[in-house]
């Protein structure tokens, strides 16, 4: 017997040049409610793939908790990690593209999607977001 259930979580990366995951983003829905996390990798982090989804997972957990966005990226250094990291696929950094404002807080409630988020959350199921 095959498993319907439709996931409610989901990770995916925002890489550099070299195609390392700078930024783990969690994008999580529950009860009806999306929120999405973002954990970025710092200059003195080594690159772990389960810290970056725990502290992606418990930022989009704590948006869904509070149904509030908070924690707004602000510190210099992470600001100058946005401007090295891209899409999969892009050719510009994200800092320059119409996805950029999913940079802006690492806990973010009833987030405004991009296409990507939109796919992984819709993937298999008969009913659109509404």
């Amino acid at each position: 017997m095959k498993n319907n259930k439709i996931k409610d979580e989901y990770y995916f990366y925002l890489r550099d040049r070299n195609h390392h995951p700078i930024i783990t983003v969690c994008i999580k829905r529950k009860d009806g409610e999306i929120a999405r996390g973002l954990s970025i990798l710092n200059s003195s982090d080594k690159i772990d793939k389960g810290e970056g989804r725990r502290w992606a997972r418990r930022y989009a957990d704590k948006a869904l908790g509070t149904k509030c966005t908070n924690y707004p990226i602000q510190k210099t250094e992470a600001l100058q990690v946005l401007e090295r990291v891209y899409e999969y696929g892009s050719l510009y950094p994200i800092v320059e593209t119409e996805n950029a404002f999913i940079c802006n807080h690492k806990s973010v409630y009833d987030p405004m999607l991009t296409l990507y988020e939109y796919r992984l959350l819709t993937k298999g199921d008969k009913n659109e977001l509404s």
